[in-house]
């Protein structure tokens, strides 16, 4: 049963390490988006 607790465990970290890199990539994409919608406004 430890085991299997630790294995929980273990995935459960990784879960919200994924989970903090795809929103990292998600704000990102909203950053570049911003800025290229800025730099279509500027070529106006």
């Amino acid at each position: 049963l430890e085991k299997t607790k630790s294995l929980a465990q273990q995935l459960s970290r990784e879960a919200t390490q994924i989970d903090t890199e795809a929103d990292t990539s998600y704000q990102h994409s909203l950053r570049l988006l911003s800025s290229a919608t800025q730099l279509q406004g500027v070529s106006d």
